[in-house]
């Protein structure tokens, strides 16, 4: 039964057209992992006398134990939400159910934010062959404009000018051009040399960043770059696209780049969505100002 509610429900979700296919994604995922929780724990899946609050937040503390993000346990209850409303307006039950569980502020966790000198390491990719190009150039333009993996999976190669140094990206609500550094355009430039020895042919309406299959790589493919890279450094802390896009907004931030000029370069939606990024700073300055506080240059009576 669940695998015919799943499809019914994606189909729910594709004909609202509010959601990106990513988002449907996330809301599958979720469901499924529900579901599979379910059968572990030897529920009836034949109705929903389960679905209530008392057992979402049982799912919820399971979820904690398993050292799930704050932010997976938030989007789990957005799904459970939606998926009620769903049963609700389809009359697969009678009354809209009421799930009443919050995450808890405190529970998010600390931003995790690459120094100044690991990103220098990060940034440093050995260009020996195609595929060392294009991880430079992803690196060097995710680090100049924090471009989401999305967008920049989508990027053709009529999107990038490297003679004036601009770049046109797909958003949601349109298409966007943002100016680029001056490294992260000779990274692209180098790459997109090496990509027409590869492929002379190539077209301007092609993928921008290809696999080794030469087709557009996927999120995943693009999520296996940073880890690689992670591996590659042996560095302890989560390299990937949001603690990179995360270190980028810190260091603009350090560097006293207005806080509307952030949220535009990451493409946020408010001023507010920079408020872990604010927090994260307060709290480094404390850090840095009780380890260099003059008290220490006191010697003691």
């Amino acid at each position: 039964m669940s695998e015919t509610v799943l499809n019914n429900f994606n189909e729910y979700l594709i004909n609202r057209k509010e959601f990106s296919t990513n988002t449907i994604n996330s809301y599958d995922r979720d469901l499924k992992k529900i579901f599979l929780y379910l059968a572990e724990k030897g529920y009836s899946t034949e109705d929903y006398s389960w679905l209530n609050e008392e057992f979402i937040s049982r799912y919820i503390d399971y979820l904690r134990e398993k050292e799930y993000s704050s932010a997976t346990l938030s989007r789990t209850i957005s799904t459970v939400h939606i998926f009620v409303e769903y049963l609700w307006i389809e009359k697969i039950i009678p009354n809209r159910i009421n799930i009443d569980v919050h995450i808890d502020k405190e529970e998010h966790q600390e931003l995790v934010i690459f120094t100044r000198q690991e990103i220098s390491k990060i940034l440093d990719v050995k260009t020996k062959n195609l595929i060392g190009y294009r991880d430079k150039a992803i690196f060097e333009l995710s680090y100049s404009i924090g471009i989401k993996p999305t967008e920049c999976i989508n990027l053709e190669l009529k999107d990038v000018n490297t003679t004036i140094g601009f770049l046109k990206y797909r958003k949601k609500e349109g298409f966007r051009t943002v100016a680029l550094n001056r490294e992260s355009v000779e990274a692209i430039e180098n790459y997109i040399a090496e990509l027409k020895k590869e492929y002379p042919d190539i077209k301007e309406d092609s993928k921008l960043f290809l696999n080794q299959d030469g087709e557009g790589i996927s999120r995943q493919g693009f999520w296996k770059i940073f880890k690689k890279r992670q591996q590659d450094l042996g560095l302890t802390k989560e390299l990937n696209t949001m603690n990179f896009r995360n270190s980028l907004a810190i260091h603009l931030l350090e560097d006293k780049v207005p806080a509307e000029e952030v949220q535009e370069l990451l493409g946020l939606k408010n001023i507010h969505s920079l408020k872990l990024y604010f927090s994260s700073l307060e709290g480094n300055k404390s850090k840095r100002m009780i380890s260099n506080h003059p008290r220490k240059t006191i010697k003691k009576g």
